[in-house]
């Protein structure tokens, strides 16, 4: 049986290479001493670059000086991260509440200017009551008339009120005053133009007298001493016995007299 020719462990006889160490079963390569694989060599070790003393002034103020920047370096750093996590945290709430903030720019309102409107001038008139058809039936009418009063000219009533009340009610028509009256004098835009207004001698009076003494008891007109409401009425709610009297001057009137029933 053969042995191997570099560490003389029996081999087989056809083994080119030995199984225990690996050598050629070679008859020339006995003559050299067998190779032995050597494992590959260390990395080098690295070396950290020289460092280069700084100089240093004999005082020793330097270190301190460049303390003391760094300190405050991280001082406005700590500072300027704090402001942001105070004024970035509501915003970003803001935003998350609100949904995405839209950059939407109001609209000016828009004034508009209202035409200036005038009111003409009319005669002040108080309409009278209108009552309900089953209010009417609980009055007896006692006088009527429709017609023009010229000159203080003047209509007595004389009646007992035992059903009281006594209802007064008169419509009034001024006579107007149409003449033409010259505006703008000395412009160029001088002119005539027509004027209509109430004749302030038109008037209208109806007074109630007790006629057992005379005394007055109420009365009511248009003009003159009264006001220019067109449209009256009044009532006298105790029995007794009344003189009524009409009076007026340019006026057309529609007087109604009516006690209850």
């Amino acid at each position: 049986m053969p042995f191997c020719i570099a560490c003389g462990k029996e081999i087989d006889a056809d083994q080119k290479f030995c199984e225990f160490c690996g050598a050629e079963q070679d008859p020339l390569s006995a003559l050299s001493p067998p190779q032995v694989l050597s494992p590959p060599p260390p990395p080098p070790a690295l070396t950290p670059p020289p460092v280069t003393p700084s100089i240093i002034p004999h005082d020793g103020k330097l270190p301190v000086i460049m303390n003391r920047a760094m300190i405050v370096g991280l001082v406005v750093a700590v500072a300027f991260i704090a402001g942001m996590l105070f004024i970035g945290i509501p915003i970003l709430k803001g935003m998350t509440s609100h949904g995405a903030a839209a950059d939407v720019t109001p609209s000016p309102a828009i004034t508009t200017a209202m035409p200036t409107q005038t009111v003409p001038t009319t005669v002040p008139q108080t309409p009278i009551l209108k009552r309900a058809d089953q209010y009417e039936e609980t009055y007896e009418q006692i006088y009527t008339s429709n017609q023009t009063y010229k000159f203080g000219q003047k209509e007595v009533i004389s009646h007992d009120l035992v059903r009281p009340p006594l209802y007064i009610r008169f419509n009034i028509t001024p006579g107007m005053v149409v003449r033409e009256k010259l505006v703008d004098i000395g412009l160029s835009s001088e002119r005539n133009i027509t004027v209509i207004y109430v004749n302030p001698n038109a008037w209208f009076e109806v007074t109630v007298f007790d006629s057992g003494t005379g005394n007055i008891i109420d009365k009511r007109g248009f003009n003159k001493d009264y006001s220019q409401i067109t449209k009256q009425e009044f009532m006298i709610r105790t029995k007794g016995t009344y003189r009524i009297e009409i009076s007026g001057n340019d006026v057309s009137v529609d007087v109604q007299i009516l006690t209850g029933t």
